[in-house]
């Protein structure tokens, strides 16, 4: 006695070629990639750039930090450590 295989359903290759093919075109619209993150609004902007996305001159951003202590256990230089490593990831 044969033994019986655990799918239900037995397809073509040429079936199964088709279903993958349906399956990418269909989920191809999600995997694009978007635009920009953040886009200037009419709040806190000119309301004249409205829309356009945001940038840094020369793509640098300058910051500045605090001189005195992040908290009683992050001293200034320590924090100023971390704030360079977030910017940098």
């Amino acid at each position: 006695m044969s033994e019986k295989s655990p799918c239900r359903f037995r397809f073509s290759m040429d079936a199964c070629a088709a279903i993958a093919i349906l399956l990418f075109t269909s989920f191809a619209n999600v995997a694009r990639a978007a635009g920009p993150k953040y886009v200037a609004g009419v709040s806190y902007f000119n309301s004249n750039v409205k829309g356009t996305p945001l940038t840094w001159a020369g793509g640098i951003l300058n910051y500045y930090t605090d001189q005195g202590m992040l908290s009683t256990t992050v001293a200034g230089p320590a924090a100023d450590i971390m704030v360079d490593q977030a910017f940098r990831h």
